[in-house]
């Protein structure tokens, strides 16, 4: 069982590892994919730990998890991701302003407008 979950730990670090070249701007590196694991983690643990008592009380198999138990997991833990967690994470990145704060262009926009405006 020890193997097998290294194996899952393994594999799921290939699939959600990410090149860290833009790290700075990409949403998803700020904590987006963090959550995504962290909640994969917990809902895995959850059903291995279910499993095992399952063991140990009635001697039925841990049973493995396949792809198909896998793509519900992810299905499900990417519906417990919130709103708030990716606003929060874009917001981070310095790429999207909160709303209602006036970026650099429209600033400059509004100004120029202003001063033309008497002409």
């Amino acid at each position: 069982m020890l193997q097998h979950m290294l194996y899952l730990k393994i594999q799921l670090s290939r699939i959600l590892s990410l090149n860290t070249f833009l790290q700075h701007f990409q949403p998803c590196d700020q904590g987006i994919i963090n959550s995504f694991k962290v909640q994969y983690r917990k809902l895995y643990l959850h059903n291995r730990f279910k499993a095992f008592d399952n063991f140990n009380e009635h001697g039925t198999e841990l049973g493995e998890i396949d792809i198909k138990k896998c793509i519900k997991y992810i299905a499900r833990v990417w519906d417990n991701v919130t709103n708030d967690t990716i606003k929060n994470c874009w917001l981070k990145t310095g790429i999207i302003l909160e709303y209602g704060e006036p970026s650099d262009n429209e600033s400059v926009n509004r100004e120029v407008y202003e001063n033309n405006a008497d002409i």
